[in-house]
């Protein structure tokens, strides 16, 4: 089995914390991602999005569950893989770093597969997510621009 990592990385205009609402806030998933489907199966604790919640996202024909394994709010996501791949022992991890007076993004994936095409497929998916994200947040800010 082939070992693999990839990251993705996108820049978004909005403040961090604007940002890390699209991506701690799994329901509404897809209303901008890729997915037809975005829920949350199990709420963590404390926080409902945090360690412990099992996500279950889908854009048929695969429906992938993920369960949040660390949770800094503001700073870090990370999550692993319990089913809708062909791969093993996947986990992604989403950072959020302050960037140009906006917020940088970082998705890195790795994970363990012998499926051709799922490096490709993956590397395509974190990327389109990451900018999605991205375009999300600064959407959010021009419908709720901040007062003051």
């Amino acid at each position: 089995m082939a070992n693999h990592l990839v990251v993705a990385t996108a820049q978004s205009n909005a403040p961090r914390d604007v940002v890390w609402g699209v991506i701690a806030e799994v329901q509404y998933y897809s209303d901008w991602g890729i997915w037809s489907r975005a829920e949350l199966e199990r709420e963590g604790a404390p926080d409902r999005q945090g360690v412990g919640a099992i996500r279950k996202l889908t854009k048929s024909p695969v429906v992938s569950r993920e369960e949040v394994i660390e949770f800094e709010p503001g700073e870090r996501l990370v999550y692993r893989l319990l089913s809708g791949l062909p791969v093993s022992d996947y986990i992604g991890a989403v950072s959020l770093s302050d960037d140009q007076g906006g917020t940088r993004i970082t998705w890195r994936s790795q994970w363990t597969s012998r499926a051709p095409g799922m490096k490709r497929l993956i590397t395509k998916a974190i990327t389109e997510v990451s900018d999605l994200a991205a375009r999300e947040a600064e959407r959010r800010v021009r419908m709720h621009p901040p007062t003051g």
